[in-house]
């Protein structure tokens, strides 16, 4: 799990949450909501089970008045589906009679003036409706087909198809864990399976594809090291899903751009100077107790968060999108910019609620312009879209943010 914190912690949300960044899981025999892999544009919101111990209504029939019924519906379609045929059998009897081709394709003339074929007309125009409906049975079955994440559908958003390895770059495929220690060092066009663990400054690596799992983060900068600079961008990083607690990119003094991250408890887990643009965090692995976010923020200052999509979509266990945990660091000049939210039990914890020992406080953060998306809730988050943020701190600004796509439908914390 990222943290554990008492009981009386009001980010538990009185403590029926395991969303919540702390805490102990639901206990309550409720089911678990099904998060589907591929996201469609209309939201698909959870649907309430029958009551404890019944599948379907409490009160029905006796066994003998269903079978009398499930008998009487049968005879019934029998004796259409009979009627039907029949009426069949007439008319082309009735056809037949005047030369006109059988559903068998052979001609029955009766008389000389009987021909096998239509006019020329007719079969023109017969053609013509044959293709138009023809093609507006494929334009149905292309909008009945739901549309995902890396078809773009969420306007400019970051998914697929702008994130990553850019289109048309040939990967060199390399093994083994890679320890950078010289200052200035650039990777480029690989497709690592192990970690990398950055212990120089000036360091980039971009236009590669990361596979590996690690305490420190598949991609790892350090947190409180000295070094600084790290470009990160146009970079596939996967987790593999083989932990539940671990990030993806996890550290200081970085910056992550274009990058698709996923596969990881966390995607990226981010200390001091930071900044997180253009970027795709998404699919979590998650399981047991863990709690998940798409990213967080244990303590640190100057963090920009911009234009990126930040999906925790592990059901339960996410605890939000973007998470600030001020009891485990003090958080100040944040920038929250134009991103898109979804996911969690509540899409994005603020950093500001009241403890008992007095108010603990993220100070001089920004959220602007900011996208909740409904497509795994219908408030964003299970319990709503923001949490940690019901007290007024100078600085503090909440602005613009709005129920996405709809920019005036206004998100009030």
């Amino acid at each position: 799990m990222e943290s554990t914190q008492p009981d009386s912690d009001p980010y538990r949300a009185n403590g029926a949450h395991s969303g919540a960044p702390w805490g102990p899981a639901r206990t309550e025999a409720l089911p678990r909501v099904p998060v589907e892999p591929q996201i469609v544009v209309d939201p698909r919101y959870p649907v309430e089970p029958p009551p404890p111990g019944h599948s379907g209504p409490s009160k029905g029939y006796p066994r003998w008045q269903i079978a009398a019924i499930a008998i009487g519906v049968l005879v019934v379609v029998l004796g259409s589906v009979g009627l039907a045929v029949m009426s069949r059998k007439d008319k082309g009897a009735a056809t037949n009679a005047a030369g006109v081709v059988t559903s068998a394709g052979a001609a029955n003339s009766v008389g000389p003036a009987a021909t096998a074929s239509a006019p020329a007309g007719a079969s023109a125009s017969a053609k013509a409706s044959a293709s138009a409906s023809a093609s507006a049975k494929a334009k149905a079955s292309a909008s009945a087909k739901p549309k995902t994440e890396s078809a773009g559908q969420f306007g400019n958003f970051p998914n697929a198809n702008n994130t990553g390895v850019p289109a048309g770059v040939t990967l060199k495929k390399k093994s083994g864990d890679i320890t950078v220690t010289k200052k200035g060092t650039v990777i480029d066009g690989i497709e690592l399976t192990g970690c990398i663990s950055v212990n120089a400054s000036n360091v980039t690596i971009k236009r590669s594809r990361i596979k590996g799992s690690c305490a420190e983060g598949t991609i790892g900068p350090h947190y409180n090291a000295n070094y600084t600079n790290l470009l990160i961008e146009d970079v596939e990083v996967d987790g593999l899903d083989e932990s539940n607690t671990y990030s993806v990119v996890a550290g200081t003094n970085f910056t992550c751009r274009r990058c698709n991250l996923h596969g990881g408890g966390t995607g990226i887990r981010a200390g001091s100077n930071v900044v997180v643009e253009d970027s795709w965090l998404h699919g979590n692995h998650v399981g047991g107790e863990s709690h998940n976010t798409a990213m967080s923020i244990h303590g640190g200052s100057n963090i920009t968060i911009r234009h990126n999509w930040l999906q925790c979509d592990g059901g339960w266990n996410c605890s939000s999108a973007l998470s600030l945990y001020t009891p485990d660091g003090a958080i100040d000049h944040v920038l929250v910019d134009s991103n898109l939210f979804s996911g969690g039990g509540y899409c994005v914890y603020g950093g500001v609620y009241n403890r008992d020992t007095g108010l603990v406080a993220a100070k001089q953060v920004r959220f602007l312009n900011n996208g909740f998306l409904k497509n795994q809730w219908p408030k964003c988050g299970d319990l709503g879209p923001v949490a940690g943020w019901d007290v007024p701190v100078e600085g503090n600004v909440w602005s613009g943010n709005y129920w996405y796509p709809d920019r005036n439908k206004k998100v009030e914390p």
